[in-house]
């Protein structure tokens, strides 16, 4: 077992957020899933204070430098620049991505290059702060292209201003202000990213979309940690990049999370999205949906029902100690009768022609992951399946979907799709390897047509293709296999500055296009948090 933030962590106190690339994450994850004590996983990022200091010690020691030379200690021990006063403790560091693509099928090369800073400051163990700035210059391998072609926007990183042919521009600010003032509260304000979920995708709230400015409520109560997170997202199409173009739309999220024993816990998810501006004028922030404890759903049928309302359930069941099965059912509409005709329909018992409505929105994960199996140290898998029915995340309003800066708030890829993917990953020491492999199908909304088989989330769910007989895949049914394979090596652990290596291996097809795309990449890069390409 490993994890690399302890010493920087520290420092910063009990209120830090956990936040990093998902290589810091996964270590954290190892330590918090198989022996934290009541600690609530699928809250994401998670707290210094969700790990003991006494154990955060311990791990954060087994990555120093512990040799005769003094300038090795400094430069894979140190951060860049560290300032310890009486009541005021602040840490400096780079962040760089310096990336290069190898176009193995012949094609041109890519590259990334990204230059910026992280600062991190605290008053005390309970108040602590967070600022990282970073610009970017990148020609991006072809599948990533066609991303930003379509969105306008670099997957999670931010708006695609265009530099050179096939060059990009663009930046990424992100911090907070962290105060934690018993061991019951903790309060947040900042400009990042929440995720909410056991498993690689999230189906309620993943972190794949860009940055937006967000407020922290989270209550620790007993076996209960209840999260209170109310958001700022923006819907930029047809902006070209003026922010002034850019609309505005909130959301008032609700998790509460219960561990019912140490092996079982059950998350109950809801979520109101709404625009900033409607019919009658300028809205702004509900104060109806500020309301810590209510239920959305009858506050949404007091106003009229002009809001998109989605609920949700996580799970886990801890097996054999290290071993796990989690899921998530999420219901952006739920009527019981024309759920239950979907079922009869694919037992073969219904009528085809009144089943498959299309408002029976609803996305199911399940998934299996393990630390350390038959006791071989430093391993971890995963498997999961994703299912995300059509329409799911729309709304009548597109600016009242469940997206955020042209991305969706899930599962990356929106909805109408199946996903099956394996992962393995293995750490010794500072070195660091990783296997994945991802296969996707979805139905393809096109341009082409005004119609929508409900894949894109940001169209409206007015522009179905019928009241009924709508399946999973329908549309252009598109199929993906994506393989990755990632070696690194941790030079220094309080920056996660790494060299990394990988080989990634693409293909996908559907009826009228077909594309094999292998590339070899390598990297200089430093606590820059990843972000995903595979989709």
């Amino acid at each position: 077992m490993a994890m690399l933030m302890g010493i920087v962590n520290t420092i910063l106190g009990q209120s830090a957020r956990i936040d990093q690339s998902s290589v810091y994450e996964r270590m954290v994850e190892h330590y918090i899933y198989t022996e934290g004590e009541n600690t609530h996983t699928s809250i994401r990022p998670w707290l210094r204070s969700d790990i003991k200091k006494q154990d955060w010690d311990s791990l954060s020691s087994r990555y120093k430098y512990v040799g005769d030379s003094r300038a090795l200690k400094e430069i894979m021990n140190e951060p860049f620049v560290q300032l310890n006063l009486k009541k005021l403790n602040v840490i400096l560091n780079p962040e760089f991505d310096l990336t290069s693509w190898g176009n193995v099928s012949g094609g041109s090369g890519a590259f990334e290059q990204t230059l910026g800073f992280n600062f991190n400051a605290a008053l005390s163990k309970k108040l602590s702060g967070n600022f990282r700035m970073r610009f970017s210059n990148s020609k991006f391998p072809l599948f990533i292209m066609r991303k930003i072609n379509t969105n306008n926007v670099v997957p999670g990183q931010g708006y695609a201003n265009r530099f050179n042919t096939n060059e990009y521009q663009y930046s990424n600010a992100a911090g907070y202000i962290s105060y934690t003032p018993n061991k019951y509260f903790n309060l947040q304000i900042g400009q990042g990213k929440n995720a909410i979920g056991d498993g690689y995708r999230s189906l309620l709230l993943s972190n794949h979309a860009n940055n937006y400015g967000y407020a922290r409520v989270t209550t620790s109560i007993w076996k209960l940690k209840y999260v209170n997170l109310f958001t700022s997202f923006k819907d930029i199409r047809g902006s070209g990049g003026d922010r002034g173009l850019f609309t505005q739309k909130y959301s008032s999220i609700h998790y509460l999370d219960w561990n019912i024993s140490k092996s079982v816990s059950i998350g109950l998810f809801e979520a109101v999205v709404w625009q900033g501006e409607d019919t009658s004028g300028v809205r702004g922030f509900d104060v109806n949906y500020l309301n810590p404890i209510v239920f959305f759903r009858p506050v949404e049928f007091s106003l009229g029902s002009p809001d998109n309302v989605l609920l949700g359930i996580n799970g886990k069941i801890r097996f054999l100690k290290r071993n796990f099965l989690y899921g998530q059912l999420l219901l952006d509409e739920f009527v019981l009768s024309e759920v239950t005709a979907d079922i009869k329909h694919f037992l073969g018992r219904g009528d085809s022609t009144q089943s498959g409505w299309w408002a029976n929105k609803q996305a199911i994960q399940a998934g299996i992951k393990g630390y350390e199996p038959f006791k071989f140290k430093g391993f971890f898998y995963q498997a999961e399946l994703n299912f995300v029915r059509p329409y799911t995340y729309t709304h009548i309003t597109i600016n009242q979907n469940y997206g955020h800066f042209n991305e969706p708030l899930a599962h990356p890829l929106g909805a109408n799709l199946v996903e099956k993917l394996a992962r393995m990953s293995y750490q010794n020491g500072r070195f660091y390897a990783e296997a994945k492999l991802i296969q996707l199908t979805y139905g393809e909304d096109t341009s082409a047509t005004s119609v929508s088989f409900g894949q894109n989330i940001f169209r409206s769910y007015l522009d179905r293709k019928g009241e009924y007989e709508n399946r999973v895949l329908q549309g252009i049914r598109t199929n993906l296999m994506h393989g990755e394979l990632t070696v690194a090596y941790i030079l220094n652990a309080q920056m996660n500055l790494r060299l990394e290596a990988g080989i990634i291996v693409r293909r996908e097809s559907n009826a009228f296009r077909t594309s094999k795309e292998n590339y070899f990449k390598l990297g200089l890069k430093t606590t820059i948090p990843d972000y995903f390409y595979d989709y």
